[in-house]
């Protein structure tokens, strides 16, 4: 069997950043028992934090956080800033054998990112497994889901075992379609009770915001951690499901499971009809400009000299980037492959905007 968990961290901040809670989320991860962790809003360095915070950790919370349970660990910076840089992580008991970090953001002011890893569980097949942290804006949601639906039909097997886990920020469930039912997919809390698990906030969660997709496995049963001590711990819920390899014959059969625990009430959810999205997006982008999701360069894209520079510094932060005129990408944009800023408990590169170390 194969435990999985997968939680916004908050970048170890309870909810409104009460408290520090990064000591307790370490706690309340070990005792969950999990063989991959699947984290999201982890800061990698935070010198503002370092100096001012007592009991700060001294390392990179993914570090801070696998240490004596978890021995390898990959990191992927979504954001660097003059403090530090936060991004994505994945906790594995067993051995990462390769690991992706792919920028898809889409509004310049909101840095998103996704996290590749294959993972040798001892199954036939190295396991796939993605941490996700999408955008707020519906529009750009759907082209990040499409990019990485086009990503994983090229670059992950049809019949390779994959987990896709993380903060999707989607509420509306679009997911299930632009990427669940493409490569057939199965929601770990949705298998029990036909529809995502309400996730956020954690004290009472009236939202589905975060998810645990997976194919070639059978979903034994699947837990919402919400209410205390999760509530204190961060403003998501955590979510784990426990899995057992399926067989072939039940790859792409949809499951029916018993509800999923859940050790807090639920409030009653509000309607999804009176939830028309976020407004303002086009004065917003007006503002700021928007950004392509990333692309390899092309020899007759204007911008080609600036990707083969990124591409021979082997840049694995995301750049800073200027405002641009330029259209967001159709939604079936190749996303490519960027290395990561990888760490199996090694130091990695530095780039010119930060270090993600």
């Amino acid at each position: 069997m194969l435990r999985v968990v997968t939680c916004n961290i908050h970048k170890g901040f309870s909810q409104f950043n009460g408290h520090m809670s990064v000591h307790e989320l370490r706690d309340e991860l070990r005792a969950s028992d999990a063989d991959i962790v699947f984290l999201q809003e982890v800061q990698g360095k935070n010198k503002k934090h370092a100096k001012n915070i007592e009991n700060w950790p001294a390392k990179a919370q993914h570090r801070f956080l696998a240490e004596d349970v978890w021995p390898s660990a990959a990191y992927g910076c979504n954001k660097a800033y003059r403090n530090g840089h936060h991004g994505n992580a994945i906790l594995s008991r067993y051995p990462i054998l390769a690991t992706y970090n792919q920028d898809v953001t889409h509004y310049r002011f909101e840095r998103r990112g996704l996290l590749h890893c294959t993972v040798a569980v001892g199954i036939e097949a190295p396991l796939h497994c993605v941490s996700v942290h999408l955008s707020l804006f519906a529009r750009s949601r759907r082209l990040q889901i499409g990019a990485l639906a086009d990503y994983l039909e090229n670059t992950v097997a049809p019949d390779s075992p994959l987990i896709v886990a993380g903060d999707f920020n989607d509420w509306r469930n679009e997911a299930e379609h632009l990427l669940a039912e493409r490569l057939g997919l199965n929601e770990a809390i949705s298998a029990g009770v036909g529809h995502p698990g309400r996730s956020f906030p954690a004290a009472l969660p009236v939202l589905p915001l975060d998810r645990i997709y997976v194919r070639g496995f059978s979903i034994v049963d699947a837990e919402i951690h919400s209410g205390r001590p999760w509530a204190r711990i961060s403003d998501h819920a955590a979510l784990s499901a426990n899995l057992n390899r399926a067989e072939p014959s039940k790859l792409s059969a949809p499951q029916s499971l018993p509800p999923p625990a859940i050790n807090a009430p639920e409030a009653q959810a509000p309607s999804m009809n009176g939830i028309k999205g976020i407004k303002g997006v086009k004065g917003i982008a007006r503002f700021f400009g928007t950004c392509r999701i990333d692309q390899p360069a092309t020899a007759g894209d204007q911008n080609s000299e600036r990707g083969a520079r990124a591409k021979s510094s082997g840049s694995v932060c995301p750049r800073k980037r200027r405002a641009s005129t330029s259209t967001a990408a159709p939604r079936d944009a190749s996303m490519g492959l960027a290395r990561v800023c990888f760490e199996s408990f090694r130091p990695a590169r530095s780039t010119a905007t930060g270090r993600c170390a």
